[in-house]
């Protein structure tokens, strides 16, 4: 989700010649020699994101890394058994569709609401980048917890809806905050 989240909001901010061959360039790096981890995917995201509400336009940089989320969807896409060319088509279509649309009117992706997307991403790269701690974490403490003659009992992702239910607050407030 965060691949291609990521890489539609970022390719929102494509501009120019340059900026499209680095967004292609990062799509068939990622797609021939990179491998989505979870915790790089996160993290990369939301530097990103949060260098690009520091400065609206970060050029190439956005769009390498637009590309990039995007070749990693091919990966996850295929993981989810869909076959190789369709899960390209699918992946490349994203970010393609994005910019084409951006090129085309000035409304699609204004100034508020590619900040309100770069805060999403932002947040669930943390989430993304954060998760594979929190659940071996959360499954030791659980293992540590066994009471005589009841096993191992399962560990709960509590922190799954309560992550949810704290993004999808935050970005009301944080909609509420920008209309005055």
């Amino acid at each position: 989700m965060v691949c291609g989240l990521g890489a539609a909001t970022l390719a929102t901010t494509v501009s120019g010649r340059r900026d499209m061959v680095a967004l292609v360039a990062g799509f068939g790096v990622a797609v021939v020699w990179l491998w989505p981890e979870p915790v790089w995917v996160g993290g990369m995201v939301a530097l990103v994101a949060v260098l690009g509400l520091r400065w609206s336009r970060l050029g190439p940089l956005s769009a390498i890394v637009a590309g990039a989320l995007a070749g990693l969807w091919v990966h996850v896409l295929q993981g989810y058994g869909l076959p190789g060319w369709s899960a390209v088509a699918l992946a490349a279509a994203v970010p393609g569709t994005a910019v084409v649309l951006t090129h085309r009117s000035s409304r699609f992706a204004p100034p508020a609401l590619r900040e309100d997307a770069l805060l999403t991403i932002c947040v669930l790269g943390l989430m993304v980048a954060a998760a594979p701690a929190l659940s071996t974490g959360w499954r030791s403490a659980a293992t540590m917890n066994v009471e005589p003659g009841r096993g191992v009992q399962p560990a709960t992702d509590l922190w799954v809806p309560l992550g949810l239910v704290a993004v999808v607050s935050l970005g009301g407030l944080h909609t509420l905050w920008r209309r005055g």
